[in-house]
């Protein structure tokens, strides 16, 4: 972002206040380029390898769904190269897929048979990659995406068990910028639903102490024992879970 006034550092800082507001219980992880060293590859364009592997790391990890926000392209995120083919090919996430939306520009081109666009690689990788790839089609402006993908992001995690084409089709309902509107396809099944998890963990004692009457200070590098359950919807404690929490 050091090149555009901070535009999508502000806007991806609008849609994490959006992911709050909706969905508290969601873990966010930000992964912003300008926080890592800027090197340069072999050809002498600037590349950041590091964001590249925190990106692999976190999906192989497992994540729900991951939100791009800047320059984008049908071979890759970003001109500093981030998310290209040989990054996908790094993933090792089978049984985890997470959804992915792009406010960017053409990841999704679908309609040239001399591009195979990353927004399809993203859905075609043998046995990794993403369950579902909601990106533009074309280059648009970035305050048009960063107003469709808010409207996105609202739905998404709201936890309301929709279907991927229905959010969409509520997004596009909504938006009143057509060309933008037209721009933005759904790669993946339409019938599919952002899997989140169903079951919480409570957390019963802080070394030894119920939680809710913990008042410790809890200091880096301290081991510490915390302990609790696994509940359903409704708070009733999973019996058949046997671990570590």
């Amino acid at each position: 972002d050091d090149e555009d006034n901070n535009l999508h550092l502000s806007t991806t800082e609008a849609l994490t206040l959006k992911v709050d507001s909706v969905n508290p219980a969601m873990n966010i992880q930000k992964i912003y380029l300008d926080a890592y060293q800027q090197e340069t590859n072999s050809s002498g364009d600037p590349v950041y390898p590091q964001v590249n592997t925190e990106i692999t790391e976190a999906i192989n990890q497992g994540v729900l769904m991951m939100v791009y926000t800047g320059h984008g392209g049908a071979e890759q995120l970003a001109f500093e190269s981030v998310m290209t083919a040989a990054d996908l090919g790094n993933l090792d996430n089978e049984f985890h897929y997470p959804v992915i939306l792009n406010a960017s520009g053409e990841v999704n081109r679908y309609d040239d048979p001399a591009v195979f666009s990353l927004g399809a690689q993203m859905l075609f990788a043998d046995n990794k990659g993403f369950a579902g790839v909601l990106s533009p089609s074309r280059v648009g402006y970035a305050l048009a995406n960063f107003n469709f993908s808010k409207k996105a992001i609202g739905l998404l995690v709201a936890n309301d068990n929709k279907r991927m084409g229905d959010i969409l089709r509520e997004v596009k309902s909504a938006s009143g910028e057509i060309s933008t509107v037209k721009k933005f396809t759904y790669f993946g099944d339409p019938s599919m639903k952002p899997a989140f998890p169903h079951n919480f963990v409570e957390t019963e004692t802080i070394n030894g102490v119920q939680a809710e009457l913990f008042a410790d200070t809890l200091n880096p590098g301290e081991e510490i024992v915390i302990t609790g359950n696994i509940t359903d919807e409704n708070g009733n404690i999973m019996t058949g879970f046997s671990g570590q929490l």
